[in-house]
């Protein structure tokens, strides 16, 4: 109660949170400029703001054996780039086949989710990015050929089958990525509501420090029946003993 009544007349104006939430967007914005890795791998920043081109895309994966991914990857660390490509390619073709008939039964009409769901080694993945990955232009945090698959399709909701080192991918552009005014309108609601709480703990605590400092009390000792000690005749018996 005494909260409330000390900031009560405490207000944030949306200007403040909107000045807050620009200059956040203009750091995104730097960050990427200079370094787009960091931007990439951030997390949270995708959500605030996207380069122009930014798609979600889903795929379905058709992976290799977790060990010929690994001795695929061992080789090009190695710098034995084309045993590596030889090693790719001989079992890429082991899977082709299953990747072509997953790939027709979408031809067919078969439904994007669904086959993710059945046949994707990277179901459990896609499942938390319902919409698609968000892969901006240039990414570096997918592999290449999944990122060059993904920016070579024309029309949203088309799709193409690429090889990785890891296996085929069936790659759909599912949607452009986009910041929907909603959700400027909720982190801009969100930033001036935690303004407010800021402010009013600001005013309760300059008020609370404010009483502290007027307030001045003397302590009746005799009606409360307390024995004061008498300080100078406690320091005599201590320097005695």
């Amino acid at each position: 109660k005494v909260t409330a009544e000390v900031t009560k007349d405490v207000t944030v104006d949306r200007s403040e949170a909107e000045k807050v939430y620009n200059d956040y967007i203009e750091s995104v914005k730097k960050l990427y400029n200079e370094d787009p890795a960091a931007y990439e791998t951030g997390g949270q920043y995708t959500s605030f703001w996207v380069p122009e081109g930014t798609r979600n895309i889903k795929h379905i994966l058709i992976a290799l054996d977790e060990k010929d991914s690994d001795e695929i990857a061992a080789m090009r660390q190695n710098g034995d780039t084309e045993g590596a490509d030889a090693l790719r390619a001989e079992k890429l073709a082991a899977k082709e086949t299953e990747a072509v008939e997953i790939k027709n039964m979408l031809d067919n009409g078969a439904d994007f989710d669904e086959l993710i769901e059945e046949y994707s080694a990277d179901a459990a993945g896609s499942m938390m990015y319902p919409d698609g990955y968000v892969v901006i232009p240039g990414s570096t945090m997918f592999v290449s050929d999944f990122v060059e698959a993904a920016f070579s399709i024309e029309n949203i909701g088309e799709y193409v089958m690429a090889p990785s080192d890891y296996g085929w991918h069936i790659v759909m552009y599912n949607s452009d990525t986009v910041i929907s005014d909603e959700d400027r309108t909720d982190y801009i609601d969100y930033i001036q509501d935690t303004l407010l709480e800021q402010a009013k703990s600001e005013k309760f605590t300059e008020t609370m420090k404010q009483w502290h400092d007027e307030f001045r009390f003397e302590v009746d000792y005799d009606a409360l029946n307390i024995v004061v000690e008498d300080p100078t005749a406690e320091a005599a018996d201590s320097a005695v003993n």
